[in-house]
């Protein structure tokens, strides 16, 4: 808490508002109100104030005796102060229900008509953060929308941004981007920092960079520490972004619009639920950064996008726009599958148009090699790659034709992974390799199988080192890696192994930290299964390993 004198300056800094004549207004208001007497001294033991020192014990007799007379602002201080065990015995208890009292006063000020009557609001967004967070109260996010929602009704900016996030995230509400964003204009409109840095992001989203530009500032000039923090990327990215292909934006812009509005319904074929063509700017920054990662997503990005917009403003397609769209959609399959998220209702109109592309090249090349028959066979691998046996089949024929391609074979090796077919899996990925010795791609598929196998876990674990060592430092697999090395000592050689464990899982917590904002938080499904281990390891019980993460 800032003293008051400390708070007056920033109310003459920010607001030209004169320190001596707040004071005055206030005094006026002890004398229409007597309670806010009693509040005005509590602030000034609690903060200390000109001739009067801090002091939370009086701080809390003074909130006490205002709250006793049925004033909210003393309510929610005193709620405060029992919160953080100031001047009072700490109880979170005492506290909620002093904020539910406070919760329960009229929002409009008692005596002066048109006045906010504070401590309301101010109570409410303080309850939706404990049933937000789970604090003294079991967790339940539908109350914590519903005390959101009346704090913000009673003018709470931090209220109206937390339910923001909420509807930007689908959490306890439907996932509602428009209504996300006007939540956060508005919280932004009255002074909250946070949400300022959020609205200029979804402004850039929108190619508004004037918008864009002028929030950011303002989120920097309101005390944003992460908004001052990471000014230098977001104007770089704004820039960049400003230079791109106008057409390029467009298609992007366009695709991730239509897309939003299906983020929940896409395909099944599709792994990850995560919108990427909504990060397509902050990538293309990363990627100037020298990110290999975001630039390959950023490329995946702009063909998938390409390929969307194309059935998005042609109701029928020629022949020729159907091989474009083949063309664009397989661009995207071979450089990063994730990206492209199909909507379900598109699904079959998709699959029509490959089949029909797929039958055209059967009847006019009779089998005989194309680069439209290879990329409208990668699409159809790709669309249809959980009918394993459909597939397997499909592939076979691939690899003979394509003996060059590794994508068949990193497709074949997946599907008989997922088969539970481990050996033949492995026998095309290794074929795959032959082809490009340093795909790790290929690398980490191989380490994986090699796990599964368990015949050798020396082998296993030398395939995740490599595919380590070769792959970008900021790929998404990495941190899996060295869990799943993790789970080849546990389940294998878990006495002698019981350092490297715990180094191998420290290692994978610091490869998180590189990973690109749209893969955080990180997901691991081994986790759930290592943790359990390293929570009763103790480090006495062997001696320190020559290098982490290494077996002879």
């Amino acid at each position: 808490w800032k003293t008051i004198p400390e708070n007056l300056n920033e109310l003459k800094e920010k607001f030209g508002l004169d320190p001596e004549m707040v004071r005055q207004n206030r005094s006026l208001l002890e004398l229409i109100d007597p309670s806010a007497a009693d509040v005005m001294k509590g602030h000034q033991f609690a903060l200390g104030d000109i001739d009067v020192i801090q002091d939370y014990e009086q701080a809390a007799k003074y909130f006490a005796k205002a709250a006793n007379a049925g004033n909210a602002e003393g309510m929610y201080n005193l709620a405060r102060l029992f919160d953080k065990g100031l001047g009072v015995k700490k109880d979170h208890n005492v506290a909620r229900e002093w904020l539910e009292k406070a919760a329960t006063q009229p929002p409009e000020h008692p005596i002066i008509k048109g006045m906010p009557n504070i401590g309301v609001a101010e109570s409410e967004h303080a309850l939706g953060v404990r049933y937000f967070e789970g604090i003294s109260v079991r967790k339940d996010l539908s109350l914590a929308v519903y005390w959101y929602q009346r704090a913000t009704n009673h003018g709470s900016a931090m209220a109206a941004n937390n339910l923001g996030v909420m509807y930007l995230d689908g959490l306890a509400v439907d996932k509602n981007l428009e209504k996300a964003e006007e939540l956060h204009e508005l919280a932004a409109k009255r002074g909250d920092a946070v949400a300022m840095m959020t609205l200029a992001e979804m402004r850039l989203s929108k190619n508004d960079f004037e918008m864009a530009r002028i929030w950011y500032d303002r989120a920097c000039e309101s005390g944003n520490i992460v908004a001052q923090r990471d000014r230098d990327n977001f104007i770089e990215d704004l820039e960049a972004r400003q230079k791109q292909s106008p057409d390029m934006l467009k298609a992007m812009k366009t695709a991730a619009n239509y897309m939003l509005s299906f983020q929940s319904k896409v395909s099944p074929s599709v792994a990850s639920e995560h919108l990427y063509l909504k990060d397509y700017e902050m990538l293309c920054g990363y990627a100037k950064r020298g990110s290999i990662t975001a630039k390959n997503i950023c490329r995946a990005l702009e063909h998938f996008a390409q390929a969307l917009n194309i059935l998005l403003f042609c109701e029928t397609l020629t022949e020729e726009q159907e091989n474009i769209f083949v063309h664009e959609l397989s661009k995207c399959y071979r450089i990063e599958q994730i990206v492209a998220q199909i909507p379900v209702h598109m699904h079959k109109t998709v699959s029509n148009i490959i089949e029909r592309v797929l039958s055209r090249c059967k009847k006019e090349s009779n089998f005989i090699v194309s680069q439209l028959d290879e990329d409208v066979r990668v699409c159809y691998a790709t669309l249809n790659i959980n009918s394993y046996g459909i597939i397997e089949e499909f592939v076979e024929l691939c690899k003979q034709m394509y003996p060059k391609s590794v994508y068949f074979f990193l497709t074949s090796g997946a599907v008989h992974g997922f088969r539970r077919q481990s050996d033949a899996g492995l026998y095309n990925i290794n074929n795959g390799l032959e082809i490009e010795p340093e795909n790790y791609e290929l690398l980490y598929h191989k380490a994986v199988l090699l796990r599964h196998i368990g015949k050798d876990m020396n082998e296993a674990i030398a395939a995740y080192q490599k595919f380590i060592k070769i792959a970008p430092k900021d790929h998404r697999k990495i941190p899996e890696a060295y869990y799943e090395m993790a789970q080849c000592l546990k389940d294998f050689t878990p006495d002698a192994g019981m350092r490297w464990i715990q180094d191998c899982y420290k290692e994978g917590k610091q490869a998180e930290k590189l990973q690109l904002p749209c893969f955080l938080p990180y997901k691991s499904d081994n986790i759930a299964f290592i943790q359990p281990f390293i929570d009763m390891m103790d480090s006495n019980f062997n001696e320190e390993p020559d290098q982490a993460c290494q077996i002879s």
